[in-house]
């Protein structure tokens, strides 16, 4: 492998396109709520690059902060529908944009994100959406995943863990009978329950169903 006269060159951006703009225009050509603190995505809809996880976080971080919005741009990858429900009071699915709309998606928003977990593709890639957000001179949260991280590790407060959300936890009960018992475990946050029917004894499953 040559060593002599090897540069890397980093993904580029078109500044003409991506710089900052007006945000009260920006939100008033994109339909946006004026007042509100708006969160902005703009990419591939998928879990490989943990939108389902920005999801969750904003949910959580809406009790907190009233009136928050996170606006969403993109196609949704394969069947990946049918695993991200936006269907949530505050998202905003703007579905695809030109290039023009997604750069005044990003000056309309207060803050940009890019929520990649770890992964086989994530920790190789560098996302475009960075240098935009950077072009518009917007601020951006990202978790410290791959290049993402190394080119934003001079920027306070911009890196976060991937995946550090804990888990929301739930309740379960017993109800024991000599050596057998029966467990519901319940997970309200994630709508998601699960039974347990353990017998030390035969029984009719079809009838206890």
């Amino acid at each position: 492998i040559r060593k002599d006269n090897v540069f890397v060159m980093q993904n580029g951006v078109d500044v003409n396109l991506f710089r900052p703009m007006n945000r009260l225009q920006c939100r008033k050509s994109l339909n946006l709520p004026i007042k509100a603190k708006i969160i902005a995505y703009a990419g591939s809809i998928q879990r490989l690059q943990g939108v389902n996880l920005l999801v969750d976080a904003f949910n959580d971080l809406k009790k907190e902060i009233k009136g928050l919005k996170l606006a969403i741009a993109g196609r949704f990858y394969g069947n990946e529908a049918k695993h991200i429900n936006l269907n949530h009071e505050g998202i905003i699915y703007l579905k695809s944009l030109t290039q023009d709309k997604v750069a005044k998606l990003i000056n309309a928003a207060d803050v940009a994100v890019v929520p990649n977990p770890e992964n086989s593709f994530t920790k190789y890639c560098f996302p475009y959406k960075v240098v935009e957000y950077m072009a518009c001179n917007k601020p951006i949260v990202a978790t410290d995943v791959g290049d993402v991280g190394i080119f934003l590790r001079g920027f306070k407060n911009s890196l976060c863990k991937e995946n550090d959300k804990k888990d929301p936890g739930g309740y379960t009960g017993f109800v024991v009978i000599q050596e057998s018992h029966i467990s519901v475990h319940t997970f309200p946050r994630r709508g998601f329950v699960s039974i347990d029917v353990y017998s030390c004894t035969d029984f009719d499953y079809k009838a206890a169903a």
